[in-house]
């Protein structure tokens, strides 16, 4: 049987990213996404759940990204999930990522002369 491992996500960016190089020169963005649950509770009151993902892009798409994504860009990503080891202090934990392959802004997105306001953040909830 085959496997697949594959995420797709629409949300809103949650800080203007930067651009960053590591150490043998390969350009990466890291970046939040906030994606938003709409639902009803007991009591049928609108309520918002806002559940929060880290995200890479790499290299020539980091670098064209960064020049259009600012805080509260709308986008819609796709990838795979991928793992690594990290150490913290001595201990040696598993980070999970989601390695973004695909990304559409779909609005709020800037050109390299836009300095606009952003829209407003997501819920926080």
């Amino acid at each position: 049987m085959s496997t697949k491992n594959q995420f797709t996500l629409i949300g809103n960016v949650g800080q203007t990213p930067e651009l960053k190089k590591t150490k043998d020169g390969k350009s990466y963005l890291n970046m939040s996404m906030a994606v938003n649950k709409r639902y009803k509770d007991s009591e049928g009151e609108s309520k918002t759940l806002t559940n929060w993902f880290n995200l890479t892009v790499w290299e020539k798409q980091a670098e064209a990204l960064a020049k259009m994504i600012k805080k509260g860009t709308l986008i819609a990503v796709g990838g795979e999930l991928t793992t690594r080891k990290r150490k913290v202090g001595d201990e040696e934990i598993s980070v999970t990522e989601l390695k973004v392959d695909n990304l559409e802004v779909l609005s709020g997105g800037k050109s390299n002369n836009d300095s606009s306001e952003a829209p407003e953040e997501p819920t926080e909830e």
